[in-house]
């Protein structure tokens, strides 16, 4: 990724995602042994972390031929003080996603939560392009940024923020128009029995996705601990939405508390990101002007 070599990127997790699900598929009809197919699984992302991710990293950076481990203390702590804000951030974001079906599963039964769980898992499909969308930007953004190319950080923000918009829109089109279909299509009928509740779920997963895209944007800034506020504070929303509306409007109340707890993810990051900008800016006119004194001077 550092590289700009996301093709490789491609090729690694087309080759690690058929092999593991061969393997664990294979593993679990012939054994009948969760941990045994596990351990198959496991020993397929391992083969190809070894047979091709290491191969093809080598001469990216390193002038050596092959990779070499060394352990430094100071290398150490500073990358543990730049990833445990972005661990926190992970982990708060998985809670306030997961928080509905916690309340779900208090209020209601398991079939319930099977059924929000099941048409949620299609917004998880989608968090997959929206994921390799902003993988692919972050390189680009950062480097933007750290140039102090606001022009350039803005306008791919803006791209990649309207990407996510639009396939979020487009879902829930399809929801609209055939979520019945579908629904009943890829599960059961009983499904496809409140399309409005696959709506909903469809509007929840388009904020979802222009959040986390303004995560990634965030993130190419070095703006880490803002974040873990901002997901607290969408944390206590998703809470409070989930107290307020499950009870009264069942299913579809769990997908309007992550409707609005994501608003104001977007809501609070927005203003963090024209605050980053804006002082990408400042700090960018003040160097100009710096080095135009001193070629005065001179």
């Amino acid at each position: 990724q550092k590289n700009c070599r996301l093709d490789h990127v491609a090729k690694a997790l087309l080759l690690k995602g058929p092999l593991s699900l061969a393997a664990l598929s294979v593993t679990m009809w012939a054994t009948g042994s969760i941990v045994c197919a596990l351990t198959a699984f496991a020993l397929a992302r391992l083969g190809t972390l070894l047979l091709f991710d290491a191969r093809g990293v080598k001469g990216m950076d390193a002038p050596e031929d092959r990779l070499q481990l060394t352990i430094r203390s100071e290398d150490f702590w500073a990358i543990l003080k730049t990833t445990f804000p972005l661990g926190l951030a992970l982990m708060l974001g998985s809670l306030y996603q997961n928080i509905p079906r916690y309340f779900i599963a208090s209020v209601y039964s398991m079939r319930e939560l099977g059924i929000f769980s099941g048409v949620f898992s299609l917004v998880m499909a989608g968090n997959v392009l929206i994921a390799a969308v902003g993988q692919s930007s972050l390189v680009r953004l950062a480097t933007a940024y750290r140039k102090g190319d606001v022009t350039e950080y803005r306008s791919l923000l803006l791209k990649i923020i309207g990407f996510a918009g639009l396939i979020g829109v487009l879902g829930m089109l399809v929801a609209g128009i055939g979520g019945r279909q579908l629904l009943t299509i890829l599960f059961r009928p009983e499904y496809g029995k409140d399309v409005g509740l696959f709506v909903w779920i469809m509007a929840a997963g388009t904020t979802g996705y222009v959040a986390s895209l303004m995560g990634y944007s965030m993130t190419a800034a070095r703006c880490f601990w803002p974040q873990i506020f901002l997901l607290l504070a969408t944390s206590a929303s998703s809470v409070l939405g989930c107290f307020l509306l499950i009870p009264r409007q069942g299913l579809r109340g769990a997908a309007m508390a992550i409707f609005m707890a994501t608003l104001v993810y977007i809501t609070g990051g927005g203003f963090v990101l024209r605050l980053l900008v804006t002082r990408r800016s400042i700090e960018k006119h003040v160097l100009v002007r710096g080095a135009e004194k001193a070629g005065l001077a001179a």
